[in-house]
Protein backbone atom coordinates (compact mmCIF):
# COMPACT_ATOMS: atom_id res chain seq x y z
CA UNK A 1 0.00 0.00 0.00
CA UNK A 2 1.20 2.94 -0.86
CA UNK A 3 0.63 6.38 0.88
CA UNK A 4 0.19 10.05 -1.12
CA UNK A 5 3.21 11.84 -1.00
CA UNK A 6 2.68 15.09 1.09
CA UNK A 7 2.61 17.89 -1.26
CA UNK A 8 5.87 20.26 -1.49
CA UNK A 9 6.38 23.29 0.46
CA UNK A 10 5.81 26.27 -1.80
CA UNK A 11 8.50 28.89 -1.44
CA UNK A 12 6.90 31.99 -0.79
CA UNK A 13 8.84 35.16 -1.29
CA UNK A 14 9.34 37.25 1.80
CA UNK A 15 7.19 40.67 -0.28
CA UNK A 16 4.10 38.63 -0.59
CA UNK A 17 1.30 40.31 0.52
CA UNK A 18 0.17 43.71 1.54
CA UNK A 19 2.82 46.35 3.65
CA UNK A 20 1.35 48.60 6.51
CA UNK A 21 1.77 51.54 4.12
CA UNK A 22 -0.77 49.78 1.06
CA UNK A 23 -2.96 48.81 3.64
CA UNK A 24 -2.67 52.69 5.22
CA UNK A 25 -3.17 54.14 1.94
CA UNK A 26 -5.81 51.82 1.03
CA UNK A 27 -8.12 52.90 4.52
CA UNK A 28 -7.19 56.50 3.28
CA UNK A 29 -8.86 56.15 -0.13
CA UNK A 30 -11.90 54.64 1.45
CA UNK A 31 -12.25 56.97 4.02
CA UNK A 32 -12.30 59.65 1.76
CA UNK A 33 -14.57 57.87 -0.65
CA UNK A 34 -17.11 57.84 2.69
CA UNK A 35 -16.49 61.09 3.79
CA UNK A 36 -17.76 62.19 0.02
CA UNK A 37 -20.80 59.59 -0.05
CA UNK A 38 -22.15 61.27 3.65
CA UNK A 39 -21.59 64.51 2.32
CA UNK A 40 -23.71 63.88 -1.00
CA UNK A 41 -26.50 62.07 1.50
CA UNK A 42 -26.51 64.90 3.43
CA UNK A 43 -27.00 67.52 0.27
CA UNK A 44 -30.25 65.11 -0.79
CA UNK A 45 -31.37 64.91 2.20
CA UNK A 46 -31.94 68.55 2.64
CA UNK A 47 -32.99 69.72 -0.71
CA UNK A 48 -35.66 66.71 -0.45
CA UNK A 49 -36.82 68.65 2.88
CA UNK A 50 -36.82 71.78 0.95
CA UNK A 51 -39.06 70.82 -2.04
CA UNK A 52 -41.05 69.47 0.81
CA UNK A 53 -41.63 73.08 2.76
CA UNK A 54 -41.54 74.43 -0.74
CA UNK A 55 -44.67 71.90 -2.24
CA UNK A 56 -46.82 72.42 0.91
CA UNK A 57 -46.37 76.10 1.68
CA UNK A 58 -47.57 76.07 -2.47
CA UNK A 59 -50.21 74.13 -1.29
CA UNK A 60 -51.12 76.68 1.58
CA UNK A 61 -51.02 79.48 -0.57
CA UNK A 62 -53.46 78.05 -2.90
CA UNK A 63 -55.84 76.71 -0.38
CA UNK A 64 -56.01 80.74 1.09
CA UNK A 65 -56.61 81.84 -2.39
CA UNK A 66 -59.92 79.57 -2.79
CA UNK A 67 -61.01 80.37 0.52
CA UNK A 68 -60.41 84.03 -0.47
CA UNK A 69 -62.43 83.28 -3.87
CA UNK A 70 -65.08 82.05 -2.25
CA UNK A 71 -65.44 84.75 0.73
CA UNK A 72 -63.38 87.62 -0.15
CA UNK A 73 -63.96 89.53 3.32
CA UNK A 74 -60.89 87.68 4.23
CA UNK A 75 -58.83 90.10 1.83
CA UNK A 76 -57.82 92.49 4.51
CA UNK A 77 -57.56 90.32 7.75
CA UNK A 78 -54.36 89.98 10.03
CA UNK A 79 -51.98 87.17 9.22
CA UNK A 80 -53.68 83.78 10.10
CA UNK A 81 -51.64 80.66 11.19
CA UNK A 82 -52.67 77.33 9.45
CA UNK A 83 -51.53 74.01 10.53
CA UNK A 84 -51.15 71.56 7.51
CA UNK A 85 -49.00 68.15 7.22
CA UNK A 86 -47.79 68.75 11.04
CA UNK A 87 -46.50 72.09 10.69
CA UNK A 88 -48.20 76.12 11.45
CA UNK A 89 -47.43 78.11 8.55
CA UNK A 90 -48.05 81.69 8.67
CA UNK A 91 -49.78 83.26 5.21
CA UNK A 92 -49.88 86.90 4.81
CA UNK A 93 -52.80 88.16 2.49
CA UNK A 94 -51.80 91.33 0.54
CA UNK A 95 -54.17 93.16 -1.35
CA UNK A 96 -54.18 96.42 -3.80
CA UNK A 97 -56.79 97.91 -5.90
CA UNK A 98 -56.68 96.86 -9.95
CA UNK A 99 -57.92 99.30 -12.97
CA UNK A 100 -61.76 97.07 -12.53
CA UNK A 101 -63.04 98.33 -9.56
CA UNK A 102 -64.88 94.47 -9.16
CA UNK A 103 -61.19 92.60 -8.64
CA UNK A 104 -58.28 93.07 -5.99
CA UNK A 105 -55.23 92.09 -6.82
CA UNK A 106 -53.52 89.95 -3.80
CA UNK A 107 -50.68 88.81 -3.17
CA UNK A 108 -50.37 85.67 -0.58
CA UNK A 109 -47.07 84.99 1.21
CA UNK A 110 -46.76 81.83 2.83
CA UNK A 111 -44.13 80.93 5.56
CA UNK A 112 -43.11 78.70 8.26
CA UNK A 113 -44.27 79.47 11.64
CA UNK A 114 -40.90 80.92 12.92
CA UNK A 115 -39.43 80.94 9.50
CA UNK A 116 -37.20 83.62 7.77
CA UNK A 117 -38.40 84.32 4.89
CA UNK A 118 -41.34 83.66 2.38
CA UNK A 119 -41.21 79.88 1.25
CA UNK A 120 -44.15 80.44 -0.94
CA UNK A 121 -45.30 84.29 -3.05
CA UNK A 122 -48.60 83.82 -5.03
CA UNK A 123 -50.38 86.85 -6.97
CA UNK A 124 -53.92 86.56 -8.29
CA UNK A 125 -56.92 88.37 -8.73
CA UNK A 126 -60.16 87.91 -6.73
CA UNK A 127 -63.41 88.61 -7.82
CA UNK A 128 -64.96 91.39 -4.77
CA UNK A 129 -68.37 92.33 -6.64
CA UNK A 130 -69.75 88.90 -5.90
CA UNK A 131 -71.33 86.71 -7.63
CA UNK A 132 -73.73 88.42 -11.07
Amino acid sequence: MRYPRPPKPVDVPANAGFSLIEVLVALTVLSIAGVAFIRVAQSHIETVDRLEVRMLSNIVAQNTLVELRLDPSGINAAPSRVQMADRTWLVTVGSKASSDPDLAEVSISVSEDGGAGAESLLNAFVDTAGPS
